[in-house]
């Protein structure tokens, strides 16, 4: 019988993912920052941005184990 997995765990994994997806966009924009059209530059500008700023932010969450309140 199959263990079911703890909530937590399900969302880790999919934050690795995430962060693995975001990796592979990332190095996928390069070519239409080079040779895209102006407009799917700005865009994909922007969205390097956001990615950078998610990116940040879950470094953030896997260096620590503490919650919100220090838990």
């Amino acid at each position: 019988m199959d263990e079911p997995i703890d909530a937590w765990t399900h969302v880790t994994t999919l934050m690795h993912e995430l962060e693995g997806m975001l990796l592979v966009i990332k190095e996928a924009a390069i070519p239409v920052l080079t040779a895209g059209e102006p407009d799917q530059a700005w865009r994909t500008r922007r969205f390097l941005r956001l990615a950078d700023r998610m990116l940040e932010d879950l470094h953030a969450l896997h260096l620590t184990s503490e919650g919100p309140n220090g838990a």
